[in-house]
């Protein structure tokens, strides 16, 4: 998939990022959302096979990889904590076991 569109709340892959915002959607699908342009920018340059893809708003520029592009009103219900960054969404066992490198999240 190189990119997609998405405007309604009806639509199954929306309500599928949307479960990624509960710990029983994010062990189900071995994904988790990943905000803020820095830390995504990090994870995407360090571990480059586990950032599968990028979630956008209308305002954002579209990158080059795959992306979901969602209306502005979608958009604002996955962006919780308002950076008006695109999100990624990766994947969590290609995280743990990434190039052999040590790596774990910690949930407080």
């Amino acid at each position: 998939m190189t990119g997609k569109l998405i405007t309604s709340k009806l639509n199954p892959i929306f309500n599928e990022l949307k479960k990624l915002l509960t710990s029983k959607g994010i062990h189900k699908q071995n994904r988790f959302l990943v905000w803020g342009e820095k830390f995504t920018t990090e994870i995407a340059n360090e571990y480059p096979e586990v950032i599968a893809l990028s979630i956008i708003g209308s305002k954002h520029i579209r990158p080059k990889d795959s992306y979901i592009e969602l209306s502005n009103e979608l958009f604002a219900e996955l962006d919780i904590f308002g950076t008006n960054s695109p999100i990624g969404a990766a994947l969590s066992k290609a995280l743990a076991f990434s190039q052999g490198k040590p790596f774990s999240l910690h949930f407080i």
